[in-house]
């Protein structure tokens, strides 16, 4: 088993890149350490690990330990079926099953972080939208905007949360699941679907997908025991991998 516990440090499982991000450290006090063991041979799910001890402000978000696939503010991750423009999607479907344990109780989500830009390889400031799907919450952890309804999206109940990032502008639509999860299969293309049909633009690109735990405070491990995410693209919008630069 791999462990790692510095800001910005990597794992690479298969197509994942496990990312133990402490973007927001700063505004507290504590620790969090990610760790997973080497993918089964011939499988595209992997399985991972991260625990965590945060204090201070309860409103900043400390971390989101993740497993990121495609683009991520520069990182370079090894799965090569993204960027796809929103049009060209056939098929966006993944697999997470999760437990969660706090030891003490504070704020936190487990939810996907997914980017949208106007760019197939953006800068930052190319960034339109980010897709947050909120799987569980605690402690009344809260999205960017503000509740602008009640929506029906894959079969479930969604509070739909927008919003504009109050340092980088771009679009946050944040989807908070009603009733918790802990283990669920996902038709993500319903989510890009139902943001398409009202105000995303279906030329910008998928350019990175996701999932971990916002943790703002307290101490609690997440254990993902099952998780996966495949995207394909229509005709030759999906470039086998070793087509596509940098991909071997």
């Amino acid at each position: 088993m791999d462990r790692v516990c510095d800001h910005g440090a990597t794992l690479v499982r298969g197509r994942y890149l496990l990312f133990n991000n402490l973007w927001g450290a700063a505004s507290g006090a504590g620790e969090q350490c990610l760790w997973a063991d080497p993918p089964a041979a011939g499988t595209e799910t992997i399985a991972w690990s991260t625990g965590w001890r945060w204090t201070g402000d309860p409103l900043s978000v400390k971390s989101y330990a993740a497993a990121v696939v495609g683009w991520h503010f520069g990182l370079a991750t090894p799965a090569c079926e993204l960027p796809l423009r929103l049009s060209d999607i056939a098929a966006a479907t993944s697999e997470w099953q999760y437990r969660l344990s706090e030891e003490t109780a504070g704020t936190l989500n487990v939810a996907y972080d997914i980017w949208v830009a106007s760019t197939p390889e953006p800068l930052p400031e190319e960034l339109t939208d980010e897709i947050m799907i909120w799987l569980h919450r605690d402690g009344g952890a809260t999205p960017i905007g503000a509740v602008q309804a009640t929506v029906v999206v894959d079969g479930a109940e969604w509070e739909l949360w927008q919003g504009k990032h109050p340092r980088s502008q771009w679009q946050v639509h944040s989807f908070v699941r009603t009733a918790g999860e802990q283990a669920l299969e996902l038709d993500l293309t319903r989510f890009f679907d139902f943001l398409v049909s009202r105000v995303v633009d279906p030329a910008h690109y998928l350019v990175g997908i996701q999932a971990g735990t916002e943790i703002f405070t307290g101490q609690g491990r997440l254990e993902t025991l099952r998780y996966s995410v495949r995207v394909t693209g229509r005709g030759a919008a999906h470039l086998p991998a070793a087509e596509r630069a940098g991909c071997g």
